[in-house]
């Protein structure tokens, strides 16, 4: 599969690629084209108008090519049944899958299964391959994810990032790493329960800037004078995004309390002492799912070393999420998300655009400050 691209559009090509990013998490699949309309601030006519003049196509008809798309991969490269993979691919129906698969492919989803060479679930785990354009310089990468790993939650070791994970009640984990010679990542992940797995393999392309054009990006940062000798001397170099924006937030306030050097050991302490335990399928060094926001709202957080200020400002934050008055979501706008972190969670503004950028993989933040 060719790795999808999300051009640089402004004004109102940019509401089209934000809309692009709600349906490829599925936000057509639970929601109406004029639900998917509101989020963007717009009438349904005037979004589907857009979308036709930006990509020749209604979002409906993305939506339904996304499903059938992901259904394909997970017939060719899963061992999943095909019941799972219609509602997991976001069909209603097993009839509407096999009809719109048919008409598709001109093959049944069965065929398709008894012919593909899948073997790649071993104990629920499953493998995918997630395409990128190079260059991808996933050494350096993994050397920014590895010195932000909070221990028992996360861990980068011989050239895979690994960590473990919870969406909607289903806890597991996941890993990436590069695929020798190919522009691919592989993708291994263990739930126990993968009706969520479209959305997560939404939330790991953004986590790893999958969509991104680093030709067109480096052509771009060439023209500035700092920027072009790291260019040179990095290509393909992309930040991460995160899999958790509450756990970045989190982070950012602890690190503003003990400094950089201190972090990794309060927020391992931190995971250790009110996160989850998760039976791993290996020793692979992630054992414990992060806090909520539930369980740090009502936490003591006294033996951590922090500042009553850092402790207060961790509840504050856990409050806000759990009355969602702050939500790590991509239906939510970036601006919309700085303004939250900065009222409800005490965040400067370069630090909020910090946590939105990584949350949302948005490109046009500031998180240094003025003059940046």
């Amino acid at each position: 599969e060719a790795a999808p691209g999300t051009p640089a559009w402004h004004g109102s090509g940019a509401t089209v690629s934000r809309g692009l990013t709600l349906i490829n998490a599925g936000f057509l699949d639970e929601h109406r084209v004029e639900e998917l309309a509101e989020v963007l601030g717009m009438g349904a006519r005037h979004l589907t108008r857009l979308f036709m003049q930006h990509l020749g196509v209604p979002p409906r008809m993305l939506a339904r090519t996304r499903r059938v798309q992901i259904a394909k991969r997970l017939l060719d490269e899963t061992d999943l049944a095909i019941t799972e993979i219609a509602f997991v691919a976001g069909f209603s129906s097993l009839r509407r899958f096999n009809t719109v698969f048919k008409d598709t492919y001109g093959r049944s989803p069965s065929h398709i299964k008894r012919t593909s060479r899948s073997g790649n679930l071993n104990g629920r785990a499953v493998t995918l391959q997630l395409a990128y354009r190079p260059p991808f310089n996933w050494s350096l990468l993994a050397a920014l994810l590895s010195a932000e790993a909070t221990p028992g939650v996360e861990a980068v070791s011989d050239g895979e990032y690994r960590r473990t994970m919870a969406i909607d009640g289903a806890a597991g984990w996941f890993s990436v790493r590069p695929v020798p010679d190919q522009h691919l990542l592989r993708l291994a992940l263990q739930l126990s329960d993968y009706a969520r797995l479209k959305l997560i393999i939404e939330r790991v392309r953004t986590m790893f800037d999958l969509s991104a054009n680093p030709v067109e990006i480096g052509r771009h940062l060439g023209r500035h004078p700092q920027m072009a000798p790291v260019v040179q001397r990095a290509p393909g170099l992309r930040l991460p995004g995160a899999w958790d924006g509450f756990e970045v937030a989190v982070r950012v306030l602890v690190a503003r309390d003990v400094g950089h050097i201190g972090t990794a050991a309060v927020m391992s302490k931190l995971a250790a002492t009110y996160g989850q335990p998760l039976v791993a399928s290996d020793d692979s060094g992630v054992t414990t799912l992060f806090p909520t926001a539930a369980v740090l709202m009502q936490a003591p957080l006294t033996d951590l070393g922090l500042s009553r200020r850092a402790e207060h400002g961790i509840r504050r934050l856990a409050h806000a999420v759990v009355r969602s008055d702050l939500r790590f979501d991509p239906r939510v706008a970036f601006d919309d998300l700085v303004n939250a972190l900065t009222r409800e969670a005490d965040l400067d503004l370069p630090s909020a655009h910090w946590v939105a950028m990584r949350t949302l993989g948005e490109p046009d933040a500031n998180p240094f400050g003025a003059g940046s």
